[in-house]
């Protein structure tokens, strides 16, 4: 997972792109770091990613963070 996060910060670098905003935010959520996913996941609707399952992953990923905090 850390070299995933690695890897597409560095394509970040060159391009950002709402996707792979996406595989970051995939990636953090899959290492237990809750509140940098949902900040990635935000970036990608930012960037003009409108899809209903990214919705949804973010209203989740919101009341996760919201609980823990």
């Amino acid at each position: 997972v850390d070299e995933a996060i690695q890897a597409v910060k560095q394509s970040l670098q060159v391009k950002p792109s709402s996707e792979a905003y996406v595989t970051l935010g995939t990636a953090y959520e899959a290492r237990g770091d809750l509140k940098t996913s949902l900040i990635s996941f935000q970036r990608a609707r930012d960037l003009g990613d409108s899809r209903s399952e990214l919705k949804e992953r973010l209203a989740a990923l919101e009341k996760r963070v919201l609980k823990d905090a």
